[in-house]
């Protein structure tokens, strides 16, 4: 609910909001997902690379 509020309000106020996730905006809650990829405000960029997190050597 916290994130749906904050995504709202930037949208409504046409603020800029950067967010980056592993998974799809498909995966997200519906009315999450409409302010994220609202075409008329919004760019999503797709990139496909490895998790660098798991290219961390162990100690």
């Amino acid at each position: 609910e916290k994130i749906y509020q904050l995504i709202n309000h930037r949208h409504l106020a046409r603020s800029w909001t950067v967010i980056t996730m592993n998974g799809k905006p498909s995966e997200l809650e519906p009315r999450l997902a409409s302010r994220l990829t609202f075409t008329e405000l919004s760019e999503v960029y797709r990139i496909d690379a490895q998790d660098f997190r798991t290219l961390r050597p162990e100690n």
